[in-house]
């Protein structure tokens, strides 16, 4: 693993600004309880965590998330490129996805806020042929689109509890194709491909607390898979926990670490048009992965003036044990970077 010279400044910059802002002072006294949970929590969206809204509130958010994998792994052990090529005639090397994510809630009732959130997507996957050759792989476009629903089912004092359900939406492509030494219109394997080309259940419960300047939680949740796609075939499902704690130094800042594990599944069913036996990722036998990362988070809200009810959040995050169901690359550092506004 690595940290690329922009990165590291931004770790670097996070991390000395909390002994600084640790010096501020605790102009929040006069703030609600609930008052305060949503200063906390309407950045939480950077961490997968959302939350109810007032009956009458939206929220508008918009995240960025760029991910790079890289080496390679069966289960906890790492293998060269040659290992692979030993029984796959291509391995991968490398890749990097951007991922732009635009979400909106609406606050129904108090106990009661529904979201739709869909992203767009930019992939890349570089290549080594057991002949010596590279190529790069490259795909584009909308991903796919959750509807879900957020109730409130318990709330008393610094305590309460969420239930989250709803529907992912296949609007993202899983007809995705590029040149490769096959052809120059090749349909490309499963994790260069836009979306899952089913409907997908989604379901959650989350945990918050709130005492003053600390906030905590976790998260259980998890996307279930009905159905085959057009393909004949569908993703694994998958579940994650998700734990954090939040400290707020002052009405402006807020810093978060948190841990995650999360489980996915092999795909079940495969797509007739790839050879497992050509290179690792179009073997839907070799997708599953069981993965714990760290993550570390810098929120700004701002609290009046021209950009009051807008907040900033940036996460830095990183693998610290990877199971991996392989020949797979390895998930690498994660930084992620995202914007909100609250209305009514």
């Amino acid at each position: 693993m690595y940290l690329t010279p922009m990165r590291a400044g931004l770790v670097f910059l996070l991390l000395s600004m909390m002994p600084t802002i640790a010096l501020s002072t605790n102009d929040y006294d006069d703030l609600t309880l609930d008052q305060l949970l949503s200063l906390d929590l309407s950045s939480m969206s950077i961490l997968d965590i959302h939350h109810t809204h007032p009956k009458g509130e939206w929220m508008l958010s918009f995240r960025y998330m760029q991910m790079e994998m890289n080496g390679l792994r069966n289960g906890t052990t790492d293998l060269s490129e040659q290992d692979v090529l030993g029984n796959y005639m291509i391995t991968p090397r490398n890749m990097t996805m951007d991922m732009y994510m635009i979400g909106l809630m609406y606050g129904v009732r108090e106990d009661l806020t529904v979201m739709v959130m869909s992203s767009y997507k930019t992939m890349s996957m570089d290549h080594l042929t057991r002949m010596g050759g590279t190529f790069t792989t490259e795909s584009e476009g909308m991903g796919d689109t959750k509807l879900t629903a957020l109730f409130s089912i318990y709330k008393k004092k610094v305590h309460r509890f969420v239930l989250d359900a709803g529907v992912s939406l296949p609007t993202g492509s899983i007809d995705v194709r590029d040149a490769t030494p096959m052809g120059p219109d090749t349909k490309l394997p499963y994790p260069m491909r836009l979306g899952s080309g089913t409907y997908d259940g989604i379901a959650g419960v989350t945990y918050l607390g709130l005492k003053k300047d600390w906030s905590w939680g976790a998260k259980l949740g998890g996307v279930l898979r009905f159905s085959d796609n057009s393909d004949d075939y569908h993703l694994g499902d998958q579940i994650g926990l998700v734990g954090w704690v939040s400290r707020r130094w002052n009405k402006w800042i807020t810093t978060t670490i948190r841990t995650d594990g999360n489980h996915s599944g092999d795909i079940e069913g495969a797509d007739p048009a790839l050879n497992p036996r050509m290179v690792p990722t179009a073997d839907p036998d070799l997708r599953a992965s069981d993965i714990v990362s760290v993550g570390l988070g810098l929120n700004l809200h701002i609290p009046k003036g021209s950009l009051q009810n807008h907040r900033f959040s940036l996460e830095y995050r990183e693998p610290v044990y990877q199971d991996l169901d392989g020949p797979q690359l390895k998930h690498d550092q994660q930084l992620s970077l995202s914007w909100s506004y609250l209305w009514d």
